[in-house]
């Protein structure tokens, strides 16, 4: 399995910006984040995402960059997956998998503030924006049948037989 770490946030903080690539997945695990979707005009909430909830998931498998900019709404403590991790464990949980896809179903404006850039990239026609759920399943399937990604300097590899498990968890 791969690695994460604690990361303490201060209220106001930006931790994301809107444009910017997905390196982690986020679990809040106290406290609360802001989406902000910002145009040249105006800055609209579209979620809060508090305790138990996560983020950063679709920037990591579409490899699409973040549509939103990610403020903590309070004082926050989340768990950071990086990329390579989160999808290791993704192929080794389906049932962590699963819960994933139907959040991501459920957020179904999230999916449709990318449908630009996934159709620029043939990732998306008019047809899956019907059925987001299957959709991403598949899509889903597909990134983790593809090529392991190589650890960063971030990330723990994985314990085996000849590597004992390590833990990493920042202050």
């Amino acid at each position: 399995m791969g690695s994460g770490a604690r990361r303490r946030v201060p209220a106001g903080a930006v931790l994301i910006r809107q444009g910017e690539e997905g390196r982690a997945f986020h679990l809040v695990l106290s406290g609360a984040v802001k989406a902000i979707h910002e145009t040249e005009r105006v800055s609209r909430h579209l979620f809060t995402f508090g305790a138990g909830e996560f983020f950063g998931e679709l920037p990591l498998l579409l490899q699409v960059p973040y549509p939103t900019t990610m403020i903590a709404a309070e004082d926050t403590t989340l768990f950071v997956v990086p990329g390579g991790s989160f999808r290791a464990l993704l192929a080794s949980r389906p049932a962590f998998a699963d819960t994933v896809a139907r959040e991501v179903a459920r957020r179904s404006d999230v999916l449709r503030s990318y449908e630009d850039c996934l159709r620029q990239r043939g990732l998306l026609d008019d047809a899956d924006l019907g059925h987001p759920l299957q959709w991403f399943r598949e899509r889903l399937r597909r990134v983790l049948k593809g090529p392991a990604p190589q650890p960063t300097d971030q990330e723990i590899p994985t314990p085996g037989p000849d590597r004992p498990p390590q833990s990493r968890v920042e202050a």
